[in-house]
C-alpha cells in the first residue's frame, strides 16, 4: 500500500476551506486504497509561534485528543491524524509521497528535512504573499523538480512565472450532494444578499461592512445576513443575521434563502464559498481577485466589481436589487456552466491517476 503524508499547518477547531479541500481529497485516496495520514505541524516555523513555549506544547496535545478535525464529516474510518512539532519525530521517509498544503508547510520541509525534492508535491491553494514575503514566496514556486498541484489558472501563472513546473490543475470541486438547488430563486427573499465574514485584512470584509451599512440606512428593506467560523464579533452591525459554524446542512440551507453572495476578498486562490454558494443557485457578487474570477464572468455567471471600493460594492447591491425578478434566467445559467465546471468527481479520479502514475516512478 503506498502511502501518502499531507502536512498542514497546525491543527484548527474550525472549518477551513483549504483543509476541507485537502479533507476531501484525502478522504477519496483513503477510499481508494491509499494509506492517508494528515500531519499537523506545530513547529514555530509553520504556525507562526501558535504552539510556542510549555503553554503552546500543551495547547497543541489537548487539541491532538479532542477530535478536533470532526467538523469535516470523513466517509473513510482508515484516515490518519497526527499532531507532531516535527517530521523528526517520525519516520517522514516512510512515505511515498509528501503533500505540502501551505507555504509555511513547504518551506519547513525545504530548510529541515532531507526529503528528496521528488518525493515532494506542494499543493498551492494561494498565493499567500501575507505570511511570508514575495520574494521568499516566489522562490518556493521556482522549483523545477517538484511537482506542483494549483487550483486556478492565477495561480499557475504566477508558478510559472516563478519558474516552477505545474504538473496538475485540479479546479476546486463541489459535492453536488452537499451544496445544490432546493429553493427556487424566484421564492427567495428579495433583495438578500448573503456573504462570509472572515477578519483577516486580505478577505475585504472591512469595506464590504462599510457599504453595506450605507446601503441599510439608505433603505431598509434589504436583508443582509453572513456565516463565520468566528465568534460573532462585539460592535458587529445588529441587522445582519450571523451565523457561527453552520454545518454543510445549514450552510446549503442559507444558500438557499438568498439570492446573492458576495465575495469581498483581496485575493482568492480560488474562493470556496461563492462556488458553494452558486451550486445552491445563489448569484455571485466577487472582486477581481484571481480566483474567484476562475468560474464567474461579468454579466453572464455572476458580477464583477472592477473596484474593491465601499461605492463599488454600495452600487452593485443597490443595482442587482433593483433588477428583481429580472436576474432569474442569469440565476439558472450560472448554477448550470459552474455545477459543470466544478466536478469533484472528476478531480478524485485526476488526482488519483496523477498519484499512482508518480508512485511508479518513484
Amino acid at each position: 500500500m503506498r502511502e501518502i503524508a499531507i502536512l498542514l499547518p497546525g491543527p484548527r477547531r474550525e472549518p477551513v476551506g483549504g483543509y476541507k479541500v485537502l479533507y476531501q481529497y484525502g478522504d477519496y485516496l483513503s477510499s481508494k486504497g491509499w494509506s492517508i495520514t494528515f500531519i499537523y505541524l506545530t513547529h514555530d516555523l509553520v504556525c507562526n509561534s501558535r504552539f510556542d513555549g510549555l503553554k503552546g506544547i500543551a495547547k497543541a496535545f489537548i487539541i491532538a485528543h479532542t477530535g478536533f478535525y470532526k467538523w469535516y464529516d470523513f466517509r473513510s474510518t482508515q484516515v490518519t491524524h497526527k499532531v507532531i512539532s516535527d517530521l523528526k519525530k517520525i519516520k517522514a521517509e516512510q512515505y511515498d509521497v509528501i503533500i505540502c498544503s501551505s507555504v509555511e508547510t513547504f518551506i519547513y520541509v525545504k530548510e529541515f528535512t532531507n526529503i528528496e525534492n521528488k518525493k515532494i508535491v506542494y499543493f498551492v491553494q494561494g498565493y499567500e504573499v501575507w505570511n511570508v514575503g514575495e520574494v521568499k514566496l516566489k522562490q518556493t514556486l521556482s522549483y523545477s523538480d517538484i511537482d506542483y498541484i494549483t487550483i486556478s489558472d492565477d495561480l499557475a501563472k504566477r508558478i510559472a512565472q516563478a519558474g516552477g513546473k505545474q504538473t496538475i490543475m485540479l479546479y476546486n470541486g463541489i459535492d453536488k450532494n452537499d451544496f445544490f438547488i432546493n429553493k427556487k430563486w424566484l421564492d427567495r427573499e428579495k433583495s438578500s444578499f448573503l456573504f462570509l465574514y472572515h477578519p483577516s485584512e486580505h478577505k475585504g470584509c472591512d469595506i464590504l461592512l462599510e457599504s453595506i451599512c450605507k446601503v441599510k440606512s439608505e433603505n431598509n428593506n434589504f436583508k443582509f445576513s453572513c456565516f463565520s467560523a468566528y465568534p460573532k464579533p462585539q460592535n458587529f452591525p445588529e441587522f445582519i443575521e450571523y451565523t457561527y459554524r453552520p454545518t454543510i446542512l445549514q450552510l446549503n440551507e442559507l444558500y438557499n434563502q438568498h439570492r446573492f453572495f458576495i465575495c469581498s476578498s483581496v485575493h482568492e486562490g480560488f474562493g470556496l464559498t461563492p462556488a458553494e454558494a452558486a451550486f445552491a443557485g445563489v448569484i455571485i457578487i466577487t472582486t477581481r481577485n484571481g480566483g474567484v474570477e476562475q468560474y464567474v464572468t461579468d454579466n453572464e455567471t455572476g458580477f464583477v466589481l472592477e473596484r474593491r471600493t465601499c461605492d463599488a460594492f454600495a452600487r452593485k447591491i443597490k443595482d442587482v436589487a433593483a433588477k428583481g425578478d429580472s436576474l432569474y434566467e442569469l440565476s439558472i445559467i450560472s448554477n448550470e456552466k459552474i455545477r459543470k465546471q466544478l466536478d469533484l468527481q472528476k478531480n478524485f479520479i485526476k488526482l488519483d491517476e496523477y498519484l499512482t502514475e508518480k508512485c511508479k516512478l518513484l
